[in-house]
C-alpha cells in the first residue's frame, strides 16, 4: 500500500486496506499471464484507485472489552453440574 500510495502521490492512510487485501487475494488466486513487473504495476494502480475519505476519531484503544470472570469453565454437561450442586447443598 505504501508503494502504491507513493507512485500515485497520496497518503497510505487514504487507501482502502480492505480493497487492497481483496485485490491481493484475487491476484494470488488467479495465475495472471502477465510478467511479474506488469502484474505488480497493475496491482499498485488498482489498489490506489479505491480511496477512503477523512475518517476522524479512528483511534481505537488496545484493551479488552470485557473483564475476565472469576468463575471456572463448565467442563461437564449442565445437568451433571446441577446434580453436583444439589449434592453439595449449595
Amino acid at each position: 500500500m505504501a508503494q502504491a500510495a507513493a507512485e500515485h502521490n497520496t497518503a497510505p492512510r487514504m487507501l482502502s486496506f480492505r480493497h487492497t487485501v481483496q485485490l491481493w487475494n484475487e491476484f494470488s488466486a488467479r495465475s495472471l499471464s502477465h510478467t511479474k513487473a506488469d502484474t505488480l504495476t497493475l496491482f499498485f494502480e488498482l489498489s490506489a484507485q479505491q480511496r477512503v475519505g477523512h475518517r476522524p476519531c479512528r483511534i481505537e484503544p488496545r484493551a479488552r472489552k470485557r473483564r475476565p470472570k472469576s468463575f471456572q469453565w463448565l467442563k461437564v454437561p449442565r445437568h451433571a453440574a446441577r446434580r453436583q450442586i444439589k449434592r453439595l447443598g449449595y
